[in-house]
């Protein structure tokens, strides 16, 4: 698995972490410690297996891609914002994903 996820929407250095959030309205954001988040070319990446302090959930779904949704056995329930799986259970980030999925 990747070490770097590539994030698909806009990162907001706010001094003590990096605020990302999905370009589209309602399509969930979370914030993280800036040692998890590199920048490069205008594209944010950030790391797996770190874990994200605040998230909001996106308010809709559409699921493009499931697989892997049970792989996470320590996981009951995940999101994906921006191409990016974090377990709703304890922010832990898990590889990539394809769809909007709150928790």
């Amino acid at each position: 698995m990747s070490k770097w996820i590539q994030f698909n929407g806009t990162s907001k250095d706010i001094g003590n972490g990096y605020f990302l959030m999905v370009a589209h309205d309602d399509g969930g954001a979370f914030k993280i410690d800036s040692i998890h988040v590199k920048n490069e070319d205008d594209i944010s990446y950030v790391a797996n297996g770190q874990v994200v302090t605040e998230m909001i959930p996106p308010k809709y779904e559409k699921h493009l891609d499931n697989d892997g949704a049970n792989s996470m056995k320590s996981c009951e329930k995940w999101a994906c914002i921006g191409f990016v799986k974090i377990c709703c259970d304890d922010g832990s980030i898990h590889g990539g994903c394809i769809g909007v999925v709150g928790c």
